[in-house]
């Protein structure tokens, strides 16, 4: 009986955890779909009807106690547009159901001669959505058909972009499809951007997944639009969302040396403010963690990544100590005899007004108004491991993290420098 339970709260842990993901694809928030659920049971959405139901599908997303029951079952495939099928099997049963030519079929084929055929079809078949509201590239993207995906972009079926909404920049991957899905109304963003950024994150995935460095480049893979829109002084725009486990798992997952060292090689960039930061791939934590929590992750790559990670993080420390101190000596340098310690500790303290260190982000910069400021990023490792020498290399990393995160503190008490 025991091992009866343990097999079935495991397949409730993988149907929860396929589920979510499902989600998150189609939404920008999960309270979005709550809200569809909510109206196909004909109960209003309100604010206390979405906690509910969030409270709900929660337990249902871990499934250590809860599974999909049946009457959940038929609601969310019909919202979803997917099989039970589908969803009971985690994606595995996946087979083309129709003899003619449909977004779904085509997706499935290898054949460029099929390809070309269909997209140049006279009727533009490619250019709708099917009666699930679904194209022919959410289909690849489903199947994992990465050469269709690429023959789509090199004909200019798809393209990236990057745009402002309100202020926020925004990464994008258009396509030529349209679609006749309304289900993402209660969006912040519309249905359009939100398609488009995940669409972005899912090319993404899926060139790690083929080891497709010159895609990920295009699409931008390593970078984040927050660190285009914030200065030295704009830390957090709202409404930015730094993980992507889409991204973190492909990456974690992956067996290619190339794809490793692009995600934790430094990188600059240069807003349209004229702000300059070194930064390493903010996730790169998080795909650390996921390699630690894998028995069966290569513990050598592993170490190489969490190496980089001290290197950048003890670089940002010594590159912000310094610039700190010589804007702080030059203030006081015209100070007749020993300064007095109580002046000391309030130039120490307005010269902390230029330091900024985000606890949600990680970003840290400093603006030097008499010279060059300085942006960058710092990466905690929440994992730890039983190897001594990866467990001593992520408590150095985590060190120069910390120093970092009270550098303001520990200066106005002269104690920054200190190592």
């Amino acid at each position: 009986m025991k091992k009866y339970m343990d097999i079935r709260e495991e397949t409730n842990q993988r149907i929860g955890s396929y589920l979510g993901k499902l989600i998150d694809s189609r939404y920008r928030k999960r309270s979005d779909f709550y809200r569809e659920y909510l109206r196909h049971e004909g109960i209003n959405p309100d604010a206390e009807e979405v906690r509910k139901m969030g409270n709900r599908f929660s337990q249902i997303f871990i499934g250590e106690k809860k599974g999909l029951q049946i009457h959940d079952l038929l609601i969310v495939t019909d919202i979803l547009g997917i099989s039970c099928e589908e969803l009971l099997t985690c994606g595995k049963a996946y087979r083309p159901v129709s003899g003619h030519m449909t977004n779904y079929e085509i997706a499935f084929s290898k054949n460029p001669k099929v390809w070309k055929k269909y997209m140049a079809s006279e009727d533009n078949l490619f250019l709708n959505s099917d009666e699930y509201g679904k194209t022919v590239v959410d289909y690849a993207l489903d199947f994992k058909n990465y050469s269709f995906i690429h023959w789509l972009m090199d004909e200019g079926y798809i393209s990236f972009d990057e745009e402002k909404w309100y202020g926020t920049s925004l990464f994008l991957a258009k396509t030529k499809m349209k679609r006749r899905d309304i289900r993402l109304i209660d969006s912040d963003f519309p249905p359009q951007v939100t398609e488009e950024e995940q669409l972005r994150s899912k090319l993404v995935a899926l060139a790690i997944e083929n080891g497709d460095i010159k895609i990920m480049e295009e699409m931008k893979g390593r970078e984040i639009p927050l660190l285009y829109d914030i200065t030295y002084v704009n830390m957090k725009p709202e409404d930015q969302y730094l993980d992507d486990e889409r991204m973190i798992e492909a990456i974690a997952g992956s067996d290619n040396e190339k794809i490793f060292d692009y995600f934790s090689e430094e990188f600059q960039i240069t807003t349209k403010s004229k702000c300059v930061g070194q930064y390493l791939y903010p996730n790169l934590g998080y795909v650390i963690d996921s390699m630690l929590g894998n028995k069966e992750a290569n513990s050598d790559v592993a170490r190489m990544l969490i190496r980089r990670v001290v290197e950048h993080n003890k670089r940002a420390f010594e590159t912000i100590s310094k610039k700190v101190e010589a804007f702080y000596q030059a203030r006081i340098k015209d100070w007749p005899g020993v300064i007095p310690e109580d002046i000391a500790t309030t130039y120490r303290e307005q010269t902390m007004w230029c330091y900024h260190f985000d606890a949600d982000t990680s970003i840290v910069s400093f603006m030097d108004i008499s010279a060059d400021g300085v942006r960058t990023n710092a990466i905690y490792i929440s994992e730890s491991s039983s190897i001594p020498s990866l467990k001593s290399l992520i408590d150095e990393a985590n060190e120069w993290y910390e120093k970092l995160a009270v550098f303001a503190e520990n200066f106005v008490s002269n104690e920054a420098v200190k190592k």
